[in-house]
Formats: C-alpha cells, structure tokens, sequence
C-alpha cells in the first residue's frame, strides 16, 4: 500500500514538473534562456501562456461550487496587456454585480495561486487583473473608484527662506 502511495505521489510531482517547464519555457528566449517582460516577449510566447493560463484558470473556476444560486459553467479568457505589464482575465459577464463577494475573491484567490508559479519568473509583471464581461469592477460599483490623488507641488525654497533659489 505504501508503495502505491508513493508511486502516486512520484507520478504527480513529475506531471507538475512537466506542465511547470513547459509553461516556462513559454517565458524564456529560445536563444538565452533568460527571463523576459510581456512587451518583449514574442506574440506567439504570450498566446501560448494565455491558452495554458486559460486551461488552468477555467479547471480550478468549475473544480468546485462557488456560488450557490449560480450552477452554470464559469467561463475565464485571458490575454496580456504589454504596455500595463499584466495578464487580463475575463470571466462571464453575470459575475460583475458579484465582483465584490467573498465568493468571487476566493475565486480569484484559486485561481491566481494555482496561475502564480508559472507568472511570477516573468520580470516586471504587475499581476492579474480582473474583467466581468470586459468590464471592470468599477462599473459595476462606481462609488468604490476611489479619485486619483493631485499631486503636491512644492515650492523650492533657497537658503533666505523667501522662495527663490
């Protein structure tokens, strides 16, 4: 019996190993190996990820129950945005007015943990960012945006105090 359990456990370990290099290797130059940003990298790299990310994110969205009154399946495409240094990922339309629930965090949570490992080798990258029908959340609640912070100017004062330098 042990033994069984430990060949299991051997078999999973290699298949994260695999599915963890193969997405990788996605992330790297071909030529050097090394790390690379969204903007660098080449179109067909970032549309490989996407499809790996959206794999991954739609088996952990319908792993398990979310929402108990909403039993259909949950449907997450992604796409890197090169100029914000993100990954957009976005989910049904009808979660917008439930984007701010525990539910939908731990959603989010799922899915961002079991999505991070292959991301975060990725220099520069911001992290992911969150649409409900290609909306964001403040749409669906507009008090919540928060205004933008002015900033301060000061005045650059010399030694005399009197405001020239």
């Amino acid at each position: 019996m042990k033994k069984m359990y430990m060949k299991a456990c051997a078999a999973a370990a290699a298949t994260f190993v695999v599915i963890g290099m193969s997405a990788w290797s996605s992330l790297v130059k071909a030529d050097d190996r090394s790390v690379v940003t969204v903007s660098s990298m080449s179109i067909d790299s970032r549309h490989d990820i996407e499809r790996r990310v959206d794999e991954i994110a739609n088996h952990i969205a319908n792993a398990k129950p979310y929402f108990e009154d909403d039993r259909l399946p949950i449907h997450i495409k992604s796409r890197f945005d090169p100029v914000a240094q993100s990954l957009v990922m976005s989910i049904d339309e009808r979660f917008g007015p439930v984007s701010g629930l525990v539910e939908m965090e731990e959603l989010q949570s799922d899915v961002t943990y079991a999505l991070w490992p292959m991301l975060e080798k990725i220099q520069g990258f911001w992290g992911l960012d969150w649409r409900y029908g290609g909306k964001d959340m403040y749409f669906w609640f507009p008090g919540d945006r928060r205004a933008p912070e002015k900033p301060v100017l000061t005045k650059a004062v010399g030694k005399a105090g009197r405001g020239s330098v």
